[in-house]
């Protein structure tokens, strides 16, 4: 188990934020789930 780095919480967090305000059509709470935990997954690789 890997610790999870500052970066990678706020770059989640952005996402996530950036994400809510978008007009998509589908099921915000999924979407935004998704992106934040995809984005973490990709920066944690990185930091």
């Amino acid at each position: 188990m890997t610790a999870i780095t500052m970066a990678t919480v706020v770059i989640g967090a952005v996402v996530a934020s950036i994400v809510e305000t978008l007009p998509l059509g589908v099921d915000d709470n999924l979407t935004v789930a998704l992106t934040s935990a995809a984005s973490m997954l990709i920066a944690g690789m990185y930091f």
